[in-house]
């Protein structure tokens, strides 16, 4: 995560509202948000965050405070493509629609000690639909998520799905009718309405089946909204709610087929074409843009030129960030709690090989690979070696479940591994020491306690012949 402090003595940057499709990237793009406010909210912090949609999963985020000097703020934010700013104000939060170049002007009043907030500007109507929707459906994507855990299999999940939804989308249908809105609006908001339903509706599928392990038949029904949904989207291609709907939608076909991750950038652009398929892979492959082995490997794609700018981007990116353990660094020690509320330090381990594997509990990609991080822990249970599981927690679960959540979802699981838990303030150094921006993560550490290889290979993909011929060397 990227955390952005700008001091914000600009001039107001004037720039028409976005008016056309996104067709490139805007990588060092910014949109500009003014915030008139009254002299009463003076002090009042601010924070705006940008869930980018390019490098997957990346965010920034600037924090500011309303002065009392001054009757508006100016808050620069990097803007890559068209999305959602998070905003909170105080204890108000919502959300505005911004891209690459626009300035989103808003006014914040104090009325009988509530804040209300007010839209100007071009891009007026846009921003008041959003006000109006999150009103009339405030927290729904979340409340989404709570029905799909909630719900006792995947036909009542898809029942309650299918009304909220169809609220949803009759309230889009009025607007329109009662509201004059740009064409490239109405494109843009009705594509985010359906990939966010058939994301959810598919991530269900591993949620419910993989993670909460509810037996179930999935009924054949189930999957009929993909028969109205248009898979190859190229006027949405850089739209965040299709790029992780395409994620969802690619992993779930390849689970079906049982095949890997490079089987999926075939059938990708198989489905979605060359141009729209090879961008689809550096996407996925975004997720790690620190990682600067990782980055490398971008060299050996074949991807359409037009997507050079996304990799050099990427490998720059890695370059500046430094973000690297080499071999023959002292691994960072850890003091942390197994199961038994025993307390483990690395450092127990001198003399032996190590493969650490950092997880969170609701972590799709981290769970699929429990199996055969139990199988490698079977596998050299006699051996000088050992494999050590570090969860991080629950995203957005309250501290005090956290070991609670932990602890169910380790026996579920069945990890045979050597088990710990970092706490907030544990997992946030943990990050910070192994360089840690995507999960599942895994490190390899020789007996002499320094690094073999950071962002190592994972148990799926080959990580048993590794040790063992760690271990062979070891034995010599």
């Amino acid at each position: 995560m990227k955390k952005i402090a700008i001091a914000l003595t600009v001039s107001l940057l004037i720039s028409p509202f976005c008016a056309v499709g996104q067709q490139k990237i805007e990588l060092d793009g910014i949109s500009v948000l003014q915030i008139k406010f009254d002299a009463a909210l003076a002090g009042t912090p601010v924070k705006v965050s940008n869930y980018h949609s390019f490098p997957l999963a990346d965010v920034s985020t600037v924090w500011d405070t309303l002065v009392e000097s001054n009757d508006q703020l100016l808050v620069v934010c990097p803007a890559r493509v068209r999305g959602m700013l998070n905003i909170s104000i105080g204890h108000k939060h919502f959300e505005v629609l911004s891209a690459p170049g626009d300035t989103i002007s808003l006014k914040v009043e104090k009325k009988d000690g509530v804040q209300v907030i007010s839209y100007e500007g071009k891009s007026k109507p846009i921003q008041e639909y959003y006000h109006e929707k999150n009103v009339k459906f405030p927290d729904f994507k979340q409340k989404m998520m709570n029905t799909g855990t909630r719900a006792s299999n995947l036909q009542e999940f898809k029942k309650e799905l299918d009304a909220e939804n169809a609220e949803v989308r009759q309230f889009w249908r009025d607007y329109q009718n009662q509201h004059s809105l740009p064409v490239w609006f109405k494109e843009y908001e009705s594509d985010a309405i359906d990939y966010y339903d058939a994301w959810i509706r598919l991530y269900m599928v591993f949620y419910q089946v993989d993670y909460q392990k509810k037996t179930q038949e999935i009924p054949a029904e189930y999957y009929g909204f993909l028969k109205s949904l248009d898979v190859k989207n190229e006027r949405s291609f850089s739209q965040y709610q299709y790029g992780w709907f395409l994620w969802q939608y690619f992993e779930w076909k390849t689970q079906k087929e049982k095949e890997g991750y490079e089987h999926m950038f075939l059938l990708a652009k198989k489905e979605l074409g060359s141009t729209l398929g090879s961008y689809f892979e550096i996407f996925m492959k975004s997720k790690t843009p620190d990682n600067h082995r990782a980055m490398e490997k971008l060299d050996s794609l074949e991807y359409a030129v037009e997507h050079q700018y996304l990799v050099d981007y990427l490998k720059n990116r890695s370059l500046q960030s430094q973000k690297l353990l080499v071999a023959g660094d002292k691994a960072a020690n850890f003091a942390l709690v197994d199961t038994r509320d025993s307390l483990v330090m690395l450092d127990q381990f001198r003399g032996k090989i190590v493969y650490l594997a950092f997880w969170f509990t609701t972590c799709g990609a981290c769970i699929q690979e429990i199996p055969e991080e139990n199988k490698i822990a079977e596998r050299f249970k006699d051996e000088p070696f050992k494999i050590i599981s570090i969860c991080t927690g629950t995203p957005g679960l309250e501290d005090e479940k956290q070991i609670e959540r932990w602890k169910k979802v380790s026996d579920r699981f069945d990890l045979k591994t050597l088990n710990l838990f970092a706490h907030r303030s544990w997992a946030n150094t943990l990050r910070e020491k192994y360089f840690i921006d995507s999960y599942p993560h895994y490190v390899l550490i020789g007996s002499d306690g320094k690094i073999i290889e950071n962002f190592a290979t994972r148990p799926s993909k080959g990580a048993a012949e590794k040790i063992e011929k760690l271990l062979a060397e070891l034995s010599r």
